[in-house]
């Protein structure tokens, strides 16, 4: 939800906590009718909840390095029973003059960007779907590999993005997760060329001295 106006954003949004189910705040702030409280990541999110959180982190860092005796935003850690823990802010939303902060406008430009867009930065985004996609043909591919040399994944993913683009296909915000069979096929497609392109190479740099016949 993205409210019209900022006023009506901070006027809803400002004491948000105390509204929430049995939760309990130890560092609430003594005003804390004053503070938002708000999550962008826990345990068990996705990539895109990952990448998001990364680029709100880099966005809000100026207001959290501030002013340490008097933020107005702090960095949250909290436990939660059903993920485990879940990270966010709390953000000052009116300042001792009854302002909006900065820090709050600062917090709805990135629900406006949210608001156009899901991902904050697509880049980051696909950079995380793509180490995730190898890092899954990596634990389905070690029963299938023999001698292939450290970074063997990032081959496979290629082969298989070049000749069965499905495979990797990014699914359920997990990164892709080809089936066994094709990681085991890939594997093979891979060591073939690179052996038929070391003969190749072998071919044309000619024989060797030892090779060279004698007259």
């Amino acid at each position: 939800m993205l409210w019209s106006t900022i006023e009506e954003a901070a006027k809803e949004a400002a004491g948000n906590h105390y509204d929430f189910d049995s939760f309990a705040w130890w560092g609430r702030p003594d005003d804390g009718k004053n503070w938002f409280l708000t999550y962008t990541h826990n345990r068990d999110s996705g990539l895109l909840d990952q990448s998001n959180a990364a680029e709100i982190a880099v966005t809000l860092k100026p207001f959290v390095e501030a002013d340490k005796e008097y933020p107005d935003i702090v960095e949250e850690d909290h436990g939660h029973w059903a993920c485990g823990w879940v990270k966010g802010y709390a953000i000052r939303v009116y300042d001792a003059a009854g302002e909006v902060t900065e820090a709050f406008r600062a917090w709805y430009g990135i629900l406006k960007r949210l608001n156009n867009y899901p991902a904050l930065n697509e880049e980051d985004w696909m950079d995380r779907e793509y180490e995730a996609t190898c890092e899954n043909i990596k634990s389905i591919g070690e029963k299938f590999i023999e001698d292939e040399a450290e970074g063997w994944e990032y081959e496979v993913y290629g082969w298989l993005s070049d000749n069965d683009p499905y495979q990797v296909e990014a699914r359920d915000d997990q990164g892709g997760w080809p089936d066994d069979e094709a990681v085991e096929k890939a594997i093979v497609a891979v060591r073939e060329e690179k052996a038929s392109l070391a003969d190749y190479e072998k071919r044309m740099a000619g024989p060797t001295l030892l090779e060279a016949p004698v007259e």
